[in-house]
């Protein structure tokens, strides 16, 4: 299950870098993990952007969140 899971997450990871990425819901194990995935990548940019001292803050709003439509 957990080669499965990493395989299809690598397979997801190369597909996103394709104009038109097909998005897959029938594995669920797979596309919670994906979830969890870009969850954890958003979170650890946020971070960099807080330790990257007022220029990276000057790009978050007000509570940690990235500000819509940079």
């Amino acid at each position: 299950m957990m080669a499965h899971v990493v395989l299809a997450l690598a397979c997801e990871h190369q597909a996103l870098d394709q104009p038109d990425p097909p998005i897959a819901t029938g594995d669920y194990p797979v596309l919670l993990l994906s979830a969890v995935d870009k969850a954890v990548a958003f979170a650890s940019n946020v971070r960099r952007a807080e330790q990257a001292g007022p220029q990276g803050r000057s790009r978050l709003g007000t509570r940690g969140q990235a500000d819509v439509g940079l």
